[in-house]
């Protein structure tokens, strides 16, 4: 957020711990802790520095007390585990970014809670649906002063823990989706998706192995809207039978009857 310093940062333990940077190595960990602190004093809040800039890498590797050959090893650790966030050749810390936006929205909505006007148009979904949003964290933020991070939410129910990165970035697409069709009012979209994925991490399709598809897959092709009863086939999706052929057999059975 330009032109806004906040004299501290929001660090949750609870985050930290449950985010994929906690499965690094110390020194990894060690950097990324220091990498927000420069992006909590950037003029973009969140943002870290340019991947494609040399100067850009030195600068921060000089602010973050190390040289630029121990920079590259840690910061290839932190990318192959999908801790940094990029976007356009640019660095950032996702939650970050979200936080800055957040406050952003709440200024805009006021603090009385962050109510927005009854005269809203209605075609604009994604601003009713994300103003809801903001009124509950608001209530969280009452109950404890912690809001969870809703996509940490979802990944608890994920089966296949592989491509954090690309799936937060679909689940906000998806969450984006659906708010769209149910409209004002509507269901909530987070909820739904953790629900459908509890439901198929449960299922033999979702306990599939190899077979079973990626998070950020199962997310960008809507699999969220498949016929749980798809989810109950084992084997991998390639499967020439099928859920067609499934109910051919079962009918060629109900005929010999």
């Amino acid at each position: 957020m330009a032109g806004e310093k906040l004299p501290a940062i929001h660090l949750y333990p609870g985050d930290w711990l449950r985010d994929a940077v906690s499965g690094c190595s110390l020194a990894a960990q060690g950097l990324w802790l220091r990498m927000m602190f420069v992006a909590h004093d950037s003029e973009n809040y969140g943002q870290m520095f340019a991947c494609d800039l040399l100067d850009s890498k030195i600068g921060i590797a000089r602010r973050c007390g190390c040289n630029v050959e121990e920079f590259d090893a840690l910061f290839s650790e932190l990318k192959s585990a999908g801790v940094p966030g990029l976007r356009d050749g640019l660095v950032y810390s996702r939650r970050m970014v979200r936080d800055a936006s957040l406050r952003q929205q709440r200024a805009k909505a006021g603090r009385k809670g962050g109510k927005q006007s009854a005269k809203r148009k209605a075609s604009k979904a994604q601003a009713n649906w994300q103003a809801k949003v903001d009124q509950n964290t608001e209530d969280e933020d009452d109950k404890d002063n912690e809001t969870e991070d809703v996509f940490e939410t979802f990944w608890k129910e994920v089966s296949r823990k592989e491509g954090k990165g690309a799936a937060e970035d679909a689940y906000s697409k998806a969450a984006t989706r659906i708010a769209g069709r149910t409209g004002p009012g509507g269901d909530d979209p987070n909820a739904f998706l953790v629900e459908k994925m509890r439901e198929f991490a449960k299922s033999p399709r979702g306990k599939a192995g190899r077979h079973c598809p990626h998070p950020a897959t199962w997310l960008n092709q809507c699999r969220y809207d498949d016929d749980p009863a798809v989810w109950q086939l084992s084997g991998p999706d390639s499967d020439p039978r099928g859920v067609k052929s499934a109910a051919a057999e079962y009918l060629r059975m109900g005929d010999g009857d």
